[in-house]
Parts: structure tokens; sequence; C-alpha cells
């Protein structure tokens, strides 16, 4: 599976990252390792990176930092919560009770406003403001749900002003530059000034940044985000909480496009296969998913829970490296058409020019 030319990224825990396992991904078609600093600490990332080099030095490594964002806290026991319950939001490090749900950023309290819709665990619980307090969201639960630890806070459309690197990012950043990683992939870039961080805290040693589009902020600041990245990620988990999930498939093709236009590579990630996290084979639908993604041109398709705590994280790899490796064989050249894109400098007429002549 070695002969494709779009890559397969794995996720791969300290669960499950022994060398055999490693190396079984790679020779079924992956090429790059992904470690996810949501769930580990450097000192297993270090483990898996010293595992990940045993297998094989044909490896990339990607580590893929938590960034500006906003999770509840640990609870003790997982939460059941009911439509038309009422509970407080506070910002804190306190254990998360069925009382009150706590977050782990200072400024919450201040910048969400009243009547706001707060989406936790990747939307699947939605909670509505109805009245602030100085120190505390009054909040009403709009559909009953459980509510786990550590779980992801979003609030569409709403800014909230997080700092673009945290203690954590910054451990794992000086991890990477310790061990030689690849790539760094930051998570919830808003704009330039985000990326500029991670060169700031790296202009010793740097690393080629992934700018991971996940808000509307980044969507709208992409041009920018890419004049300062090395590429990006289409992120579409947390795209699909922060933006109406309609509006997704047009902005991942956006978004490649522009990549394609600016020469910088691109990866599309998230439920990629997601049904064979329990299953043995994806349904027809995701392998349409994967399709288009090639031919729109994607450099690189991600694979997260699949491979990182699935039942079948091998056949995984290799279904997804067959698809592309299929898919490649019948895109052709003019399938990418950029003779109607809007970045179009006269050098690039001219390269097209002289394609379509040869």
């Amino acid at each position: 599976m070695r002969n494709k030319q779009t890559k397969v990224v794995a996720t791969v825990s300290d669960q499950r990252c022994g060398p055999d396992f490693i190396k079984q991904l790679h020779d079924n078609g992956m090429d790059v390792v992904r470690l996810n600093t949501a769930h580990q600490t450097p000192e297993t990332c270090l483990q898996v990176i010293k595992n990940i080099r045993e297998a094989s030095d044909k490896i990339a490594i990607l580590i893929d930092t938590k960034g500006p964002e906003v999770r509840t806290t640990a609870v003790n026991a997982p939460i059941e919560l009911k439509r038309g319950q009422d509970i407080i939001i506070r910002a804190s490090e306190s254990t998360t009770t069925a009382d009150a749900i706590h977050v782990n950023y200072s400024g919450f309290v201040k910048d969400v406003p009243d009547s706001s819709s707060i989406l936790m665990d990747d939307g699947d619980l939605e909670l509505k403001v109805i009245r602030k307090a100085n120190d505390a969201l009054h909040c009403r639960v709009m559909n009953k749900g459980t509510l786990k630890s550590h779980k992801s806070v979003n609030v569409p459309g709403i800014h909230l002003d997080l700092p673009s690197l945290t203690r954590r990012d910054k451990e794992f950043l000086q991890l990477a530059m310790e061990q030689d990683i690849d790539f760094i992939a930051h998570s919830f870039v808003r704009n330039a000034d985000d990326v500029k961080a991670i060169q700031q805290f790296c202009k010793k040693k740097p690393i080629r940044i992934i700018a991971k589009i996940e808000n509307t902020q980044g969507v709208e600041n992409l041009d920018e985000i890419l004049d300062y990245s090395y590429g990006v990620m289409v992120a579409r988990g947390d795209l699909g909480v922060e933006i109406p999930a309609e509006e997704v498939p047009l902005i991942q093709k956006t978004i490649i496009r522009r990549c394609i236009q600016r020469a910088k590579p691109v990866i599309t990630a998230t439920q990629m296969l997601q049904s064979m996290i329990e299953n043995p084979r994806p349904t027809r639908a995701e392998v349409s998913d994967v399709a288009n993604a090639i031919l729109d041109g994607t450099d690189a398709l991600m694979l997260s829970a699949e491979t990182a705590a699935g039942k079948y994280p091998v056949a995984a790899v290799r279904i997804m490296a067959k698809v592309a490796k299929r898919i490649e064989v019948s895109r052709s050249f003019e399938h990418f058409d950029p003779i109607h894109a809007e970045y179009n400098p006269v050098s690039e007429y001219i390269a097209m020019a002289a394609v379509e002549a040869a």
C-alpha cells in the first residue's frame, strides 16, 4: 500500500502502541502517526515515540496539541442530565457535579452572553443560558444526555478570549522540539497570531505547523493562517459543532481548493470511517466520503478513534489506503479545474497552459 499519493494519518494511543502494532499499521498503508495530547501525558507520548521509531524510521510523527479549547472538568461518575433541568456553569477546576458544571477557562462566565446556546460533548448535549450572574451561568438543559469527564464545550458564534498556547501545549511543544517531531497540529487556530505564537515558542528549533480549522474564526481567517502555517487540517468534528452541519461539506471543499491554490498540504479528518470503531467494514457513505475528499484533492486522510480505540485498527488503515489507491487512478488533472479559481496570478495561468499543451 506504499504506492499511493494520498497519505494516511492514524491516531495511536498509549493504551495500544507496541512496535509490532505500529508496524502492522505501517505495512497496511499508514504514513503518519498522530499523538493526541488531549488524552496523553508527555511521558506516555515519549514512550509511543520510542515505539514508533523502533517499528520503522519511515513513519512521520504528528503531535496534536489541544490549543485554545474549553472543556468540562472531571466527574466522579457519569452525570445524567434531563431535558428541562436547571443547572449552573462555573469557571473553575473543581469537580463537576449534578448541581454545577465546571469548565477549565477562567473567563467563560464573563465571555458568554445571556441567551447563548452552549454545546457539550461534540454537540450531543445542549444547554441554554437563562440568566447570567457574576460568578455563574444559570442554564437549562435542552436535551437529555450523559456528561462524562473532560468533554468539549462550544459556544457557536461567540468568540472566547482564550490564549493561543496553554501551559500544557508548551510542555508538548518542548517535547516535540527535543524529539525532532515532524509536525505539530494545533487545535482551534483562529488567526495568524495563533500560528505565530507557536513559531515564537519553537524559534530555536522550527517545526512544521498544521493549523486545525475547526471554528468560524479559522474559516474566516483562512488566508492569513495559510500565510504562516505549513498546512491545515479540516477538523470536521468541532467544525460541525461550531458551524451548521450542512455548511461543513462546502467549507471542506473550499479549504481544500484554497490549499491547492496556495500549494499548502491539507489533511481531511474526523469520522472518516467512524463505523469501523465497532464494525469490520465501513458503510458505503463513509467510503464515498473518503473518495470525495481524495477527488477534491486532499493530501492526507486522518483516522482518529478508528485506530486509537477501535476494534479493527489495521483493517481501517488498509481500507482507507485501498480506497485512496483506487480513486487516485481515476482522478484526472482536469478534475481540480484551477483555471476557474479566484486566486490566479499570471504565473499560474502560464503554468496551466504549459501543462495543457504538454
